[in-house]
């Protein structure tokens, strides 16, 4: 059994799936425009086009590799029965935490205190609250599942 939540910002009422959508087509339509002045005014806006075509392909990417559940590099908490892997930014590596290695689980605000049996991890994050309680039940449901003790909440 596998658990994905993304750690997204997005507080409004836009699904991720949609900002994702919509991040992609801003991006197409960036790229597009740049694409149409580089050939309407040639070498005269060259820079025009150099900046709208990179700032389309920065929000291509971003919908599509930083807002995707199945993406490696998009930001998320992603629980299996062998280990949780957190991915806090798509330019930091994921951390890597094995069930087995856990001895205790505790909750703060916006915050969970991980005590292994060789260190201690502290996962702080920045999102909303209904993704907070999202990723404290999902972890809690594990937790209690191989018998980890989990204070707070």
């Amino acid at each position: 059994m596998n658990h994905t939540i993304l750690l997204t910002k997005n507080d409004s009422y836009i699904s991720a799936k949609t900002n994702r959508i919509m991040s992609i087509i801003g991006g197409l339509l960036f790229v597009s425009l740049g694409i149409l002045q580089f050939y309407r005014y040639q070498n005269e806006y060259l820079i025009l086009f150099i900046l709208q075509s990179i700032s389309g392909l920065y929000f291509i990417m971003y919908g599509y590799l930083g807002q995707s559940k199945k993406s490696k590099y998009a930001p998320k908490v992603l629980l299996t029965n062998e280990f949780i892997l957190i991915k806090k930014s798509i330019w930091k590596p994921a951390k890597h935490l094995n069930w087995s290695d856990i001895k205790s689980i505790q909750y703060g605000s916006y915050q969970i205190d991980f005590q292994l049996t060789k260190e201690a991890y502290t996962f702080t994050y920045n999102t909303t609250s209904s993704t907070s309680l999202e990723i404290k039940r999902a972890i809690r449901e594990f937790a209690e599942n191989k018998s980890i003790e989990v204070n707070g909440g």
